[in-house]
């Protein structure tokens, strides 16, 4: 049930490995990132 299934376009952010973190005492799976830069993509 993704939000982007119906968009012409996605945005995707990106970083470097060394700029996403685990913040302590979180839930597994869940990381945050900084430094991050957002590509906007066509769906094909």
């Amino acid at each position: 049930n993704s939000v982007s299934k119906h968009a012409s376009y996605v945005a995707v952010d990106y970083t470097l490995k060394k700029y996403v973190r685990k913040p302590r005492g979180s839930a597994p799976g869940l990381a945050v990132y900084t430094q991050e830069k957002t590509l906007h993509i066509d769906k094909v």
